[in-house]
Order: C-alpha cells, then structure tokens, then sequence
C-alpha cells in the first residue's frame, strides 16, 4: 500500500487534524467461500485486489471543558479478475467489491465537568455507515435469502465521573 497524509496541530494545539489518501494493492487472498446448498464454509484462494481510500480526522477544544471531533473514510476495493471453481463456478467477478460498508462518519462531543471534587463528563456518540456492497448474484457463493445489511445509524449517550482510579458511568 501506499499512502500520503499529515497529522497536524493548529492554533496552540486546540484543532488536530488528520488526512491520508492511500492506494493498494492486496495478493494471495484467502476468503471464506460459502456452499449455498449446505450452508458449509471453505477458504478458497481468490486471486488479487487493487484499491483506493481517504480518511480524515478533526478534533477540537472548543472551550477548556468542552471538546468535539470527527472523522471519515471512504474505501473501494475490487477484485481484478474473475476467479472459477472448475469449469464454470464463479467465486468473484473482476470488479467485485471486496469488504464491508465504503463510507463511514462518527462525529462525537464530551463535555467535562467536577461534581464536588470529582471529575465528571456528558458524552455524545454519533456513527453513520452506509450499507454493504451489494452481492454479485452470478457467484456461486450467492444466497438470495440472505439479506444485505443497508444503512447503520447510531446514537450513544455515556454520562459519568471518576471515583480515584475508577470511573462509573451509566450509557445508552
């Protein structure tokens, strides 16, 4: 693989940012190659892959107790080349996708605070995926009744303080 990025601190360190955009390329991959008839698994050997990416991450320090940031990344990953088993079996078509959801987002906030003498916090987590490439029906592999997971959002609270060297918190 290869990559390009910067990791940078701006304004007195109360803005990081991170960034890369990357190529690979992946060879020899072992996958599970899955028997529709029985529901059994093998590894099979299927070939090669080449791909391209970004990602980028910022967080900031928008007052002394409050902080914010988020990062994303976007990847596309394909098979370079159809791969048989035997005479007319498809494991992979060339221009497959390989992996899970290609873009993804989670954007957070913590806000801390002391409660009597003890350190305290109010954390909010958000997380977006889109959803998984769709499966090539022409593979052997293919299960129509198997559905493809679509879209992922979700929302997480966390509220807590730190007793020594313990926390207690409570999440949702």
């Amino acid at each position: 693989s290869y990559e390009l990025g910067a990791k940078d601190s701006l304004f007195g360190g109360r803005l990081g940012l991170d960034s890369s955009i990357y190529t690979l390329r992946w060879n020899n991959i072992q996958e599970s190659v899955r028997l529709p008839s029985c529901g059994f698994s093998y590894v099979g050997n299927l070939g090669t892959a080449t791909g391209y990416g970004a990602d980028l991450s910022m967080r900031a320090r928008l007052t002394q107790q409050w902080l914010a940031g988020f990062n994303a990344g976007q990847v596309r990953l394909t098979y370079d080349k159809s791969v048989y088993e035997g005479a007319s079996a498809i494991l992979v078509n060339k221009g497959d996708v390989i992996g899970g959801p290609p873009f993804h987002l989670a954007a957070w906030t913590v806000y801390n605070f002391n409660v009597l003498d003890y350190r305290s916090f109010f954390r909010i987590d958000y997380t977006y995926q889109n959803g998984y490439p769709a499966v090539d029906g022409r593979t052997f592999g293919y299960d129509p009744t198997l559905p493809v997971p679509g879209a992922l959002n979700s929302l997480s609270v966390r509220a807590g303080t730190y007793l020594g060297r313990w926390e207690l918190s409570v999440f949702g």
